[in-house]
């Protein structure tokens, strides 16, 4: 199922109309700490996708960092307190 993306992480829209963000290096669904990052919106899985893009390319060949976790983290709070 994995993409034609030069990116380690990539967007998909899942069948049901949901997204997903997609690992290309494992050819799975992409984790964050131990969620499995299905059934998100557009705009959550584009985020994920770009920050988890970003992580990898300053860390290739580890887990994201704590700092990307981090930025989700601020990310989610911000959008619920606006």
């Amino acid at each position: 199922m994995a993409g034609n993306s030069n990116q380690r992480f990539e967007a998909i829209e899942e069948p049901m109309g949901g997204w997903m963000v997609w690992d290309n290096a494992r050819d799975f669904p992409a984790e964050f700490g131990e969620i499995v990052l299905v059934g998100l919106t557009g705009s959550t899985a584009s985020e994920m996708t770009e920050i988890l893009n970003d992580a990898a390319k300053r860390r290739p060949k580890a887990q994201p960092s704590r700092h990307a976790r981090s930025e989700v983290i601020a990310l989610h709070l911000r959008r619920s307190e606006g």
